[in-house]
């Protein structure tokens, strides 16, 4: 306290022109906001995933800078962060499994969700087809009991299952899936998903490695930051796909995405295929990319009616990495009134260093139903990376510079 109270305490006035008390309210200042901004920080993620260390995703961020780009040269960035993603992997637990089960009907899934909520590391085989014929599913954990450990399904599925809580947060099978934890194998087909903000079908938070899983038929309605699979991914999500049911349309808020809403980690080789009415964000495969977020090799299927940031593959991207190799096709229609459209076969909106490479789409866009020009990028801010290795420095409409991209 004795700190607290010198700096609290009052002193006479110092001689007029002195600095000593703008510089002593500054400094106290700057270290009170300090001191709140990195305790929200960790608090969220403390919150969102008690298994996640909060500075795990900066020290991650800054390997990536460091040992990719040495010399600083910002036009390297996209291509040296591209082959460092190629290379990484969250490597699985090494840590003792607490429990090793196998899966073979309903009751087990109720031993499952005990020992998520019990926090143990579980092994997990789905040892066959799990048909729950239309019943009532409650989630297997939530976001501050993830998931840990490994789940392999064997490629069985689970299949007719709801899930129908429309008022709650974090609505999925999984509500969180902790870090190093690996899903892999698993074929969840014809589920019917009901929930509020975070809303998907396999996790509502991924900060883990999810390989080949496939969701076939599936039927969902949410809130804001909803995804066909994931919700929000800080970790890999490879060799995946989310088929909506071909008769339904989802309805959504903002920020949807047909694999994950919104990514801050790698999307590679995964397929969508979605037809949803939202609002302002919404893309093929997501709706968000930031941070270090890439989408690699993903193709989609759209049917998307919206605002604002509408993008065949994402919705808006202010990531360093980008997008690359992906394809899109379908239809995008902007309803907004007085926003400007943002709205592109490729992305809504790109801005902050982000790069774009070897994409391809076939997207017929609209305005009201009525249609538009096509273009790669509804809107470009500063630092854009063309194919051709050129930085976009000023903000305009995407059709001034849209077949330098090549595709």
């Amino acid at each position: 306290m004795g700190l607290l109270n010198n700096l609290f305490q009052t002193k006479e006035e110092p001689p007029e022109g002195s600095e000593e008390r703008p510089f002593r309210s500054h400094l106290l200042t700057i270290g009170l906001a300090l001191v709140l901004s990195v305790g929200s920080v960790a608090g969220y993620l403390m919150y969102t995933n008690k298994s996640f260390n909060p500075m795990t995703l900066w020290k991650d961020y800054q390997t990536i800078r460091s040992v990719e780009n040495p010399t600083g040269d910002k036009n390297s960035d996209a291509k040296d962060v591209f082959r460092r993603y190629d290379e990484k992997k969250i490597e699985s637990d090494t840590r003792h499994y607490d429990i090793e089960m196998t899966i073979s009907s309903p009751a087990d899934l109720d031993k499952l969700r005990t020992f998520i909520l019990g926090r143990k590391i579980i092994r997990c085989t789905l040892e066959s087809d799990l048909d729950l014929e239309g019943r009532t599913l409650r989630a297997l954990g939530d976001v501050e009991h993830p998931f840990l450990g490994s789940f392999d399904g064997n490629n069985h599925r689970i299949e007719n299952f709801r899930m129908d809580n429309p008022n709650e947060d974090y609505v999925s099978l999984f509500p969180s899936i902790g870090r190093k934890s690996t899903f892999s194998n698993l074929v969840i087909s014809n589920p019917v998903i009901s929930g509020k903000m975070f809303t998907a079908v396999l996790t509502s938070y991924n900060s883990g490695n999810i390989d080949n899983v496939q969701i076939y038929n599936y039927v969902l309605n949410g809130g804001d930051l909803s995804g066909g699979l994931a919700s929000w991914n800080y970790g890999v999500i490879e060799n995946s796909s989310a088929i909506l049911n071909p008769n339904y349309v989802s309805r959504v808020g903002a920020q949807f995405g047909g694999i994950v809403s919104t990514t801050n980690g790698l999307v590679k080789k995964c397929t969508a295929v979605t037809k949803a009415k939202g609002s302002i964000g919404m893309g093929g495969i997501a709706a968000q990319v930031q941070g270090f977020g890439l989408v690699d090799g993903c193709n989609s299927q759209v049917n998307l009616n919206g605002t604002c940031d509408l993008g065949g593959i994402v919705g808006s991207i202010s990531s360093d990495c980008g997008i690359r190799s992906c394809n899109s096709e379908g239809f995008i229609n902007s309803d907004s009134e007085g926003i400007v459209q943002t709205i592109g076969g490729i992305a809504g909106s790109a801005s902050r260093f982000t790069s774009l490479k070897h994409n391809h789409s076939e997207c017929q866009l609209s305005y009201k139903g009525k249609p538009l020009e096509y273009q790669d990028v509804g809107r470009v801010g500063p630092g854009l990376i063309d194919n051709k290795g050129d930085r976009v420095e000023t903000e305009h409409t995407y059709d001034e510079v849209k077949r330098s991209l090549e595709k």
